[in-house]
C-alpha cells in the first residue's frame, strides 16, 4: 500500500464542489421519486385512466450520470497524484551560488588536466547530486557576469559549462567583490532568505573590497572557498583555437600562475568562510559539497 501512502489532492480544495452536488442529488432523487407515490396509492387498473403520462417523459433516470460527471470532474479539478511537490519554500532555503574564475591562470595545468576542466567536473558532479533546491552560476575575472539565475533546472547548468572560459570575459583580472556582490543580489532576486556562496578561483586580487563584500553575505549565506591550482602552480596553455601556446608576459617568460593557500585562508578566516579547500581532493570535495554547500544553515 505504499503507493495510497503518497496518494494526495494537488488543490484539494476542489473537493468543497462535491458538497453541492450530495445536496442537489438528493433533492433531484427525491423529485423524481415523487411520481411513483401515486402508483403505490391507487389501483393498477384506475392509474392508466386518472394520470396523464406525458408523451415525452424520460425512460431513464439522468441523475445518476449527472452526479457521475460532477464527481469526476470535481476529483480531476482537485490534482490526484502519487508524486511529491517540492515545496518553493524549501528549495529557496537551499540555495547556491557557484562563482567560478574564469582568469587565464585556469587554463593553467598543474592540475591534471587543466584547473578549468577539473573546476567544471566538479561543478557537474556538485550539480548531479543536488537532488533538491536552487543553484545560480557566477563566472567573474575583471569583472562578474550571471551565466545562470537561481534556477531548480540542473540540465541547463549542466549544458552551460563546457562554453565557459577566459576568452569569453571581456576584462581580465581577479576581481572577486563584483562576483560576491552579483552573487547577493541574485540570492534576493531568487528570494532565498538562505543559502551559500561556493567560490572557485587560485587567487584574490582585491582583498580588502572582496572581504567587505563578503561580510555583507553576512550568516545567512556563508561562503565555501575551494583553491584551484597548487602552490609550485604550471605554465597557462592557452587552448588550440588560441594557437596552442603558453602565455607569456611582456619580456617573453612563461606565466606560472600558483596558489598562496596562506592569503587564501586568511581571506577565508577573516570573511568567516569555510577554509580554502583544494580543489582536486576528493575528500575536500565531499566536505564542501555534502557538509557545507548543500546544508541550510551556518556551520
Amino acid at each position: 500500500m505504499e503507493w495510497f501512502a503518497d496518494f494526495h489532492f494537488i488543490r484539494p480544495m476542489w473537493l468543497l464542489a462535491l458538497i453541492p452536488a450530495g445536496c442537489l442529488s438528493y433533492l433531484g432523487f427525491r423529485h423524481w421519486g415523487g411520481a411513483s407515490a401515486w402508483q403505490r396509492a391507487i389501483d393498477p387498473a384506475l392509474i392508466r385512466f386518472l394520470l396523464v403520462k406525458p408523451s415525452l417523459s424520460p425512460t431513464i433516470n439522468p441523475l445518476p450520470f449527472l452526479l457521475t460527471g460532477w464527481i469526476i470532474a470535481t476529483l480531476a479539478l482537485a490534482g490526484p497524484t502519487q508524486e511529491k511537490v517540492p515545496q518553493p519554500i524549501l528549495e529557496r532555503e537551499d540555495a547556491l551560488v557557484i562563482i567560478l574564475d574564469l582568469t587565464w591562470s585556469m587554463y593553467a595545468a598543474d592540475i591534471s588536466p587543466s584547473r578549468l576542466v577539473t573546476a567544471k567536473r566538479k561543478i557537474s558532479d556538485l550539480l548531479s547530486a543536488r537532488d533538491e533546491g536552487m543553484t545560480a552560476l557566477v563566472s567573474f575575472a575583471g569583472d562578474a557576469h550571471t551565466v545562470a539565475p537561481l534556477t531548480d533546472d540542473t540540465a541547463t547548468l549542466l549544458a552551460l559549462l563546457p562554453a565557459l572560459g577566459p576568452e569569453i570575459m571581456p576584462a581580465p583580472g581577479s576581481r572577486l567583490a563584483p562576483a560576491l556582490d552579483l552573487a547577493r543580489a541574485l540570492f534576493t532576486d531568487g528570494g532565498a532568505a538562505r543559502g551559500r556562496a561556493l567560490i572557485i578561483t587560485h587567487e584574490i586580487r582585491d582583498g580588502a573590497a572582496a572581504l567587505s563584500a563578503a561580510r555583507t553575505l553576512g550568516s545567512a549565506y556563508p561562503i565555501t572557498i575551494l583553491a584551484a591550482g597548487t602552490e609550485s602552480g604550471a605554465p597557462i596553455k592557452r587552448p588550440q583555437s588560441m594557437g596552442d601556446s603558453f602565455l607569456k608576459d611582456e619580456q617573453g617568460n612563461l606565466i606560472i600562475p600558483s596558489v598562496n593557500f596562506d592569503a587564501l585562508s586568511s581571506f577565508a578566516r577573516a570573511a568567516g568562510a569555510s577554509g580554502a579547500r583544494p580543489l582536486p581532493g576528493a575528500r575536500a570535495w565531499a566536505q564542501a559539497g555534502a557538509a557545507g554547500v548543500r546544508s541550510r544553515g551556518g556551520e
